[in-house]
């Protein structure tokens, strides 16, 4: 899940920038080696689920590393010219809201948690713990 954030964030970077096509050259390249690196931690090191999960976490990260190396590396000329200590002015703001949206994440989890408890004490828990789950 955290390679998400920073693959979205790159991808995000480079539409902004009209770079879709390495985008989708990255992708095509990535689903090729994920069906090679499931083929083999599957067949040839028979590792199972853990062999499939073990792929999609290394194909998950592939592309980002694709995609920083072209934004790193030449991709964009005009728009990085690499760290400058302006970057890191006003994070005061984006501080505030990365903690609101972790409470916010954290309460959201609590409550669920708390309801699945709490319904684990009823009359008929099974069929309250169901329905709680289609909900």
């Amino acid at each position: 899940m955290f390679s998400y954030v920073w693959g979205l964030t790159i991808q995000m970077y480079l539409q902004s920038q009209s770079k879709n096509m390495i985008v989708t050259y990255l992708s095509l390249l990535n689903f090729g080696l994920h069906l090679f690196l499931s083929w083999l931690m599957v067949v040839k090191f028979h590792l199972g689920l853990a062999g499939v999960m073990g792929s999609t976490v290394i194909a998950c990260w592939i592309p980002i590393f694709g995609q920083l190396a072209y934004v790193f590396f030449g991709g964009c000329p005009q728009t990085w010219t690499g760290f400058s200590s302006s970057a890191f002015t006003d994070l005061g703001a984006i501080i505030k809201l990365s903690i609101s949206s972790g409470v916010m994440l954290c309460v959201e989890l609590w409550y669920n948690t708390i309801l699945v408890l709490l319904t684990g004490y009823m009359k008929n828990a099974e069929v309250a713990l169901d329905a709680l789950s289609i909900w």
